[in-house]
């Protein structure tokens, strides 16, 4: 696996008209298996379940695991109306080609019109992470001597952005730009900024009898 892979388990409703001297509609369902890769289905069936074999590098950090079961859920609404349905859709034209040439084989004279529920039920939705994504995700960031209560997990902030937020000049112009104070650079007023933040939640974390009030206060 070479990408962040979506799999995702449908349950798909078939509404079967059957053209007799009287006409019966029948309903059915399936189950079917798809893999998807940036809203595209790359992969179906037997092709799509092989992945779930593989052995798990390891586990996500809990707040990790939220974000991406939150992000999954932001997204299927796009996957339910255009994929996911598209190949529902794909899936009831083949079974009422398969019931043509059952048709035509058998000499009858019945015939069979499929038409798909949309959108598919999704039963279960399961996102797998190649190895070299899970290590970036799972990483945490600590620098316990310079900032003792910090604790970064995951890439809150993607490397192209770091590199900006990096590249800033700490010129006149931005430090105006910034209003930073007379005689201070950015650098010195961001560690000024974090440790006034800092002292708050220290204090609170050196509470012995945890209360509301106690939380109240810090808040």
């Amino acid at each position: 696996m070479q990408r962040l892979t979506q799999l995702a388990l449908l349950r798909i409703g078939y509404k079967l008209t059957v053209n007799t001297r009287r006409e019966k509609v029948l309903l059915a369902e399936e189950a079917a298996l798809v893999a998807l890769e940036g809203g595209r289905i790359v992969a179906r069936g037997e092709v799509a379940r092989a992945p779930l074999a593989a052995e798990a590098t390891g586990d996500l950090s809990e707040a990790t695991r939220d974000r991406f079961i939150a992000k999954a859920h932001e997204e299927l609404p796009a996957l339910l109306s255009g994929p996911l349905s598209a190949f529902a859709q794909e899936r009831a034209e083949a079974l009422s080609e398969d019931h043509d040439r059952l048709r035509a084989a058998s000499g009858g004279s019945t015939r069979v019109s499929v038409e798909p529920v949309l959108p598919p039920d999704v039963i279960g939705l399961f996102t797998l992470l190649p190895a070299e994504d899970y290590a970036m995700a799972s990483k945490a960031l600590t620098d316990r001597a310079a900032w003792p209560s910090l604790t970064l997990r995951g890439t809150p902030i993607n490397p192209a952005t770091l590199k900006t937020i990096a590249a800033t000049q700490d010129t006149g112009s931005t430090r105006a730009r910034y209003r930073i104070r007379k005689g201070l650079t950015i650098r010195e007023e961001i560690a000024i900024a974090f440790r006034v933040g800092q002292a708050p939640y220290d204090a609170f974390a050196q509470v012995e009898n945890a209360s509301a009030e106690a939380t109240r206060r810090f808040i």
